[in-house]
């Protein structure tokens, strides 16, 4: 394996180009040391020649992915990034032939319907629901505190 070199800069880790037998785990460990957890990075991964520095950076303010750059040719590798609130999201709040209570309301009151889950959700998503009372099917969003609102109402009164 070839000697690399590691910059620190304000935009992120700067890697030293490396060989290509080396590259896939050069860019594990780069990517590791600047998200301070482990990467999902598959080690089968062909991770293309770069004559320059490669840049990794966060893909946005979730710290969720990563994106690794090469500086000279522009090429791209988006690689996400394994975390305890990446398992905790993928947890679902709401499951499958569950009874639930939904909510709607306007100024000043709430109105409430028991109804069955027909399928599974996380808070922010939305989920199928029929009403007990009178069958009909619709669309219900799950609230951050796991409460569900009629689509479109989205706990807001």
């Amino acid at each position: 394996m070839q000697n690399m070199t590691i910059w620190i800069v304000a935009a992120g880790l700067w890697l030293s180009s490396v060989g290509a037998a080396a590259a896939p785990l050069a860019l594990r460990a780069q990517a590791e040391a600047f998200a301070g957890r482990p990467v999902l990075l598959d080690p089968r991964v062909q991770v293309p020649a770069c004559a320059a520095a490669i840049a990794v950076n966060w893909r946005d303010a979730a710290e969720r992915v990563l994106v690794a750059t090469c500086v000279a040719t522009g090429w791209r590798l988006v690689i996400p990034v394994s975390g305890a609130e990446r398992e905790a999201v993928s947890q679902p709040v709401v499951r499958r032939g569950e009874p639930v209570t939904v909510r709607a309301g306007g100024a000043g009151f709430t109105v409430r319907m028991e109804a069955v889950s027909e399928g599974e959700g996380r808070p922010g998503g939305r989920v199928l629901v029929r009403n007990l009372r009178t069958g009909e099917r619709f669309a219900a969003e799950i609230g951050a505190d796991g409460q569900l609102w009629l689509a479109g109402q989205g706990g807001q009164l």
